[in-house]
């Protein structure tokens, strides 16, 4: 039996699911089996800013495939797909809660959907992430939370939660010292694309995130002209969303295969 010596942690929005949050019915099948051929090397985790019951419904019968789930930017996790452990402390959550009754207080007019389900964090949803992430910012400094929380924003929401936590964070909290491999494409997953021992893009990533990636010193390289798992560079897939994701999760059994 192979010993597993790496941990993938692949993002949801935008990235395995595309902007209507599906999974296309036709990548199920090629989906599932590049996830079987990675699995004698790799353990599988998604990584998301939602919750356990979100990930279940959006996966559907793909949710047995992973091992585990990094939820809620990197403050809650699932190890067994039933049950969920908050990572953030207690003092954390109180602020948490504190500045999610400020932010219904205010209200937000550009808010689609801010009232889901989180333990740990606060998830406001709207149609332009980006273009908003000032007005939350602002709002968090107003009130005087700015060293307290972190604000970011993902292709369909901005999340605020504690300092300190990510979903590299949570990536390398299940690890427990084994080599990591980010799959991200937005702004929010920067930690999980910069310091995962390996880190790749799906063709739609944002560009953000890129100028990020090479501001920070890494070589973004195309997938077809990438020789191997570097620890420097990060490399795009030619396909977008899950797509990219199987052309990926291909690429890493090729090159696993062979050192093996």
């Amino acid at each position: 039996m192979i010993n597993k010596k790496y941990v993938i942690g692949i993002d949801m929005h935008g990235t395995l699911l595309d902007y209507e949050e599906k999974i296309p019915k036709k990548f199920h099948k090629t989906l599932k089996l590049a996830i079987q051929r990675v699995k004698p090397f790799a353990s599988i985790y998604t990584c998301t800013g939602n919750d356990l019951l979100f990930v279940k419904k959006q996966l559907g019968r793909l949710f047995s495939l992973f091992d585990g789930h990094i939820l809620e930017t990197g403050c809650v996790i699932s190890l067994d797909g039933k049950t969920e452990q908050i990572l953030v402390k207690e003092e954390e959550l109180k602020a948490i809660n504190t500045l999610k009754k400020k932010i219904d207080e205010v209200g937000f007019n550009w808010v689609t959907e801010g009232n889901r389900r989180r333990l740990a964090t606060i998830s406001l949803f709207t149609n332009t992430p980006k273009s908003h992430m000032p007005d939350a910012q602002a709002f968090v400094d107003s009130v005087g939370f700015t060293n307290i929380v972190s604000v970011v924003h993902s292709s369909v929401a901005i999340d605020i939660k504690p300092r300190g936590y990510d979903k590299y964070t949570g990536l390398r909290f299940v690890a427990k010292g084994k080599n990591t491999i980010g799959i991200a494409d937005s702004q929010n997953d920067a930690s999980l694309i910069l310091y995962s021992d390996f880190a790749f893009l799906p063709e739609n990533v944002d560009p953000e995130l890129v100028s990020l990636v090479e501001s920070n010193g890494k070589l973004v390289v195309d997938i077809s002209n990438a020789k191997g798992l570097k620890q420097n560079q990060v490399i795009k897939a030619s396909k977008k969303e899950v797509e990219g994701v199987i052309q990926i999760l291909n690429f890493i059994s090729d090159h696993l295969e062979v050192k093996t």
